[in-house]
């Protein structure tokens, strides 16, 4: 009975000394199983070393480096956790399978790319994990605390011009008629009316007002750009003979190039608002690191 117990403290304290506990991290504990597993490589050839002192050494540099590492990344799947935000290890199994497929490799491809950058598969399946964790807060718990307001981006716009494709928008309708004089007549007709839609529907036949579109300035053609350069809403250009016809655009509407297409502002809020959240994540890291109880053992 006594030669059970023995062996038993014996196991006991065999397995302690194994899986040593180096760390706590709120509800999470990083053993020295942990630190020495991120890199098994270079864990064997630190113990390898045959200089007793030496080996000490660079193991302690090793150990304290991956340990702090550690810390930091579940500090983050803690404070995660606690907003409800997870990542299974299966979902990271099957990220490194999409990356092999993507890439048409084979693992041990990906483990030989690895070593020549001198990480492991762990390391890169924590750096995964990571990535994932990363993005789902940012989308699940930050982005939607973040307003984007439209001064905001008419400033960002401004003060980033040279940065952007800018151009001044129109919003342009035309009448044409395959006589000069039917179309002196017509522009007569307009400004007496005052409507252009009117005037191109007696004149042009054409229900729709001669509706062409919104344009961005800069797509134009030379011919048009200079038929509609310094014109603003309501303006009218001057006639332009083109295939033996006769035409005239008629501004109905004007975007100055600062306002921006809906593309650019749509592509200027998200710039905005990944900064922001940046901003944001940022603080939230900091604030995790105060409020996540961090001790360690080593």
């Amino acid at each position: 009975m006594l030669l059970l117990l023995l062996l038993s403290l014996s196991q006991q304290v065999q397995a302690q000394v194994i899986d040593r506990v180096y760390a706590r991290v709120g509800d999470d504990v990083i053993t020295k199983f942990d630190v020495e597993s991120l890199n098994p490589e270079r864990t064997k050839a630190i113990y390898a070393i045959a200089d007793e002192n030496e080996k000490n050494r660079v193991l302690a540099e090793y150990t304290k480096k991956t340990l702090d590492f550690l810390v930091d990344q579940y500090v983050v799947l803690n404070s995660a956790r606690r907003e409800g935000v997870r990542v299974s290890d299966q979902e990271v199994d099957n990220a490194v399978k999409d990356v092999l497929e993507k890439n048409s490799i084979t693992e041990q491809q990906l483990l030989d790319v690895l070593a020549r950058e001198n990480r492991t598969m762990a390391q890169y399946k924590w750096q995964i994990k990571m990535d994932i964790l990363s993005t789902r807060v940012r989308s699940r718990v930050l982005a939607p605390k973040v307003v984007v307001t439209n001064d905001e981006i008419s400033k960002y716009i401004k003060e980033n011009a040279e940065k952007l494709d800018l151009s001044d928008q129109l919003e342009l309708r035309m009448l044409k008629l395959e006589n000069r004089l039917a179309l002196d007549k017509a522009l007569e007709f307009y400004r007496k009316n005052g409507s252009f839609v009117e005037t191109v529907a007696k004149f042009g036949d054409d229900d729709d007002g001669g509706y062409l579109g919104w344009f961005e300035y800069d797509s134009l053609d030379s011919s048009l750009q200079d038929l509609l350069k310094g014109k603003h809403k309501g303006d009218l250009t001057g006639v332009q003979a083109f295939g033996g016809e006769y035409r005239v655009l008629y501004v109905e509407n004007f975007k100055d190039k600062y306002e921006g297409t809906a593309e650019i502002r749509q592509s200027v809020s998200a710039r905005i608002s990944d900064e922001k959240i940046k901003t944001i994540y940022d603080k939230w890291l900091k604030d995790s690191k105060q409020r996540i109880l961090v001790q360690y053992m080593y």
